[in-house]
């Protein structure tokens, strides 16, 4: 059986003697480029899915990060040490620490999460004033 003069007749009604149509090798190669093509699709679509998911998560971290970096800012009676919370998806640490500067303190906000198996971290650093010691005589 020769592959190369069969041929497939088109929907609308020619016979198989007749000149239009696909041979069945035509038509082999074609479905080859089209899985190929349509392989290399998924693959694109399943990296646009993780870096959409790995976006959210970032995004969310940093609106997290800030929440606690205000809420530091906020307090009316600061101390210095270190916060931790957490909820279903983040971890978090608020540290409040001295500095070289009287009246001047540091906030490390550290907001941590697992993704992919990996664990992922960002963190926030601001300044904030204090009470100086001489404020609180």
């Amino acid at each position: 059986m020769n592959l190369m003069k069969h041929r497939i007749a088109p929907f609308w009604g020619q016979s198989k003697d007749s000149a239009g149509g696909f041979t069945m090798a035509e038509s082999i190669v074609a479905l080859a480029v089209l899985s190929t093509a349509l392989i290399a699709l998924f693959g694109v679509l399943r990296q646009c899915a993780m870096a959409a998911t790995q976006s959210r998560m970032l995004t969310k971290a940093v609106l997290l990060a800030e929440s606690q970096l205000s809420e530091a800012k906020l307090d009316s009676n600061p101390s210095f040490g270190t916060t931790k919370g957490e909820n279903d998806e983040f971890n978090w640490q608020t540290a409040i620490k001295q500095t070289d500067i009287d009246s001047l303190a540091a906030v490390e906000v550290t907001v941590s999460w697992i993704q992919q198996q990996q664990q992922k971290s960002y963190r926030l650093i601001s300044m904030m004033k204090m009470k100086s010691f001489s404020e609180v005589k």
